[in-house]
């Protein structure tokens, strides 16, 4: 289920927990859960802000972020695991 959850967000779609979980098949708690596993062993990390200024971003509309949801994105580790089992 880790290596499902890390496929998912590697597909680049801004998705919420709910969203995930939706995709998945289970709960928001146990998406934010694994997410938070995955965080842990350094596969993924959570964005609490953008580097970026909102006007011009042609995702602005759609941010995540600016609605207050989580939103994690692969690190390095991440990346090189999401087409390999964690």
């Amino acid at each position: 289920m880790l290596q499902e959850l890390l496929a998912l967000i590697a597909r680049g779609n801004q998705r919420t927990p709910r969203d995930l979980a939706s995709a998945m098949g289970i709960s928001p708690a146990l998406v934010e859960q694994m997410a938070l596993q995955l965080t842990n062993l350094g596969y993924l990390e959570e964005i609490t802000h953008c580097a970026a200024s909102c006007e011009g971003c042609e995702a602005a509309g759609a941010c995540l972020l600016t609605a207050r949801q989580k939103v994690w994105v692969l690190t390095e580790r991440g990346r090189r695991a999401a087409g390999n089992p964690v």
